[in-house]
């Protein structure tokens, strides 16, 4: 690292890390509860439910990829960002009022709308603010602020339940942190200067891909990935499945939240000495062994575990997929870039949650989560094969 490297993560990263805490608490008061609320409140069936989640996850990915071209065509980074988080604001205490599967379906798509068009900006405007030798440390630290959210949340939501025991009434809760989220956002007064600098026409995308190998290897990768990757609401609904009372699958929940949180920033770190690729390639590995593992008949402490090894898990492919994304494109081209990998990372939500609802609905949960084992050892073979080739 040269002298004049900063020693400390910039003030930047910092507010934007305040800004996804606040965020994801309130996303994480509505999400756990959602599984018992689609199942027993609205009795929506598990391929019903991976509908609701595959549609706007996918809806999310196709804003996400426009956000990041916008942002990259205008060189506004900041304002898509703060109109992002303003949208998802105003839909989760929403959820409070919705009595059928098609107000959920369009609650969630709104709220992914929201995320979509806020993530290809701010990740921009966070790779934009660090040098390149501490893009894992930047996201890192990012992540583990975004996810001590994710902890808060479905503490909360334990607490309000068990105050309420209404989980309409809880949702309405979400409406405090979302407001205290875009205040803090409108505090952001840094944009992403290269998108600025290099305005580009929509078009610029297929450049983007065609001039960089690992970067096509990266998102082949990451489409087979989102295969295997379904919604984490299959997950919560396992846990119930292996044991867990409605009241405990909050409490798991924030367990890996806590093993996000604490696994993040280290292994940003790691990431810096040792190598992104190498240390991201582990990530495909472990996502298998926590999903062969809930096809297991497991219980008591065995599921409390695995729920811990999948916050490791998210602890390294969230925090050094973005980093990857700055170390296989140019500076310039990084809000649109950043927009084409989030877009690659939802784009086959709905097939995958279809696919896995299916699969439980007909022969049973063992058998979706064996095959989302199986395409998450796909996916890292393509990446093995390509962008690891790529020294961070």
């Amino acid at each position: 690292m040269s002298e004049n490297t900063p020693l400390r993560v910039p003030g930047t990263v910092w507010l934007l890390g305040l800004v996804s805490l606040l965020n994801d608490t309130a996303s994480e008061i509505l999400y756990p509860l959602l599984p018992a609320f689609l199942s027993s409140v609205l009795g929506l069936s598990p391929a019903a439910i991976g509908l609701i989640d595959g549609a706007s996850k996918t809806v999310e990915g196709f804003t996400k990829g426009i956000g990041g071209a916008l942002a990259q065509r205008f060189g506004r980074s900041r304002r898509f960002m703060l109109a992002g988080y303003a949208v998802s604001s105003v839909a989760k205490p929403l959820h409070a009022f919705a009595g059928s599967l098609w107000g959920v379906l369009g609650l969630r798509i709104t709220d992914r709308v929201g995320k979509g068009m806020r993530s290809a900006p701010r990740d921009a405007i966070i790779a934009d603010s660090v040098p390149p030798e501490m893009l894992g440390r930047a996201f890192s630290l990012h992540r583990a602020l975004d996810t001590t959210g994710a902890v808060l949340g479905p503490l909360l939501a334990f607490l309000l339940m068990g105050y309420f025991g209404d989980v309409r009434q809880v949702f309405l809760w979400t409406i405090i942190p979302g407001v205290l989220c875009v205040i803090a956002a409108s505090f952001v007064r840094r944009d992403s200067l290269t998108a600025q600098r290099e305005r580009m026409p929509f078009s610029a995308w297929r450049g983007v891909i065609s001039d960089n190998r690992n970067f096509r290897f990266f998102l082949v990768s990451t489409v087979f990935f989102t295969i295997a990757n379904s919604s984490d609401l299959f997950l919560l609904m396992r846990t119930r499945e292996l044991g867990l009372t409605e009241t405990q699958v909050p409490l798991v929940w924030m367990l890996f939240n806590v093993t996000y949180v604490l696994a993040a920033y280290p292994i940003g770190l790691l990431a810096d000495r040792v190598g992104r690729p190498r240390l991201y390639l582990g990530g495909f590995v472990l996502y298998s062994v926590v999903y062969a593992g809930f096809a297991l008949n497991l219980a008591g402490a065995a599921v409390w575990l695995l729920m811990g090894l999948y916050g490791i898990y998210y602890g390294v492919a969230e925090s050094l997929g973005r980093a990857l994304v700055s170390d296989f494109v140019k500076p310039e081209v990084r809000p649109l870039a950043y927009g084409i990998h989030h877009f690659a990372v939802s784009v086959g939500a709905l097939p995958a949650n279809l696919l896995f609802g299916f699969l439980w609905q007909t022969f049973g949960a063992p058998s979706a989560f064996l095959a989302g084992a199986a395409f998450s050892v796909l996916a890292g073979a393509v990446f093995l094969a390509g962008a690891v080739t790529r020294k961070a």
